[in-house]
């Protein structure tokens, strides 16, 4: 639950949700929200550094409203979909499904996947006959911290997909976004 994940980010551990493979009826998604469409939050509110890494084999979707957030020390953000690489299933790789904040207080945000693109490097989420990356409005705040998007789609959909989003640093920081697009 997200508020489980809350208290042992705020006692400063590492959080890793992965799922694998489709398995026996699952997709190998992770959403974070309700079932119905609802929003959760994840909040970090003490303790020392941590990271939270949510890995999904299928789509990793922040349903609309939802949020990661630290009030107390630096959060990485590790968000991968797909994350053993391409794949002909179909579907995106990660959606931030609208008014999505993700704020990490110097900490680092990852948006990404499993996949090589030759001649660009490694670290990409794909989508298949979908956006590898969807982003509808919210903001990415790393506030000193880097912030990374690598996404490549695969069949007639575009790799990194931003609408109405705020992608925000400071400092020393630095913002990637890195799309291969397939018409």
């Amino acid at each position: 639950s997200s508020g489980a994940i809350s208290a042992a980010l705020s006692q400063g551990n590492n959080v890793t949700i992965q799922t694998t493979t489709a398995g026996a009826g699952g997709s190998g998604n992770i959403t974070l929200g309700t079932s119905a469409g609802g929003s959760a939050s994840i909040t970090k509110t003490g303790g020392g550094n941590a990271t939270l890494t949510l890995s999904a084999y299928g789509t990793l979707t922040l349903n609309s409203g939802s949020s990661i957030t630290s009030t107390s020390g630096l959060l990485n953000v590790n968000l991968l979909g797909k994350n053993t690489g391409l794949s002909t299933s179909g579907g995106q790789g990660i959606n931030l499904a609208g008014n999505n904040a993700i704020t990490t207080l110097g900490g680092d945000i990852t948006l990404g996947g499993g996949g090589t693109v030759t001649g660009y490097g490694s670290g990409y989420t794909y989508g298949y006959t979908a956006n590898a990356i969807t982003i509808s409005g919210g903001s990415l705040n790393a506030g000193g911290g880097n912030i990374s998007l690598r996404g490549s789609s695969v069949s007639n959909s575009s790799g990194i997909v931003l609408t109405g989003t705020r992608l925000v640093t400071a400092g020393n920081g630095t913002i990637e976004v890195l799309g291969n697009g397939y018409a």
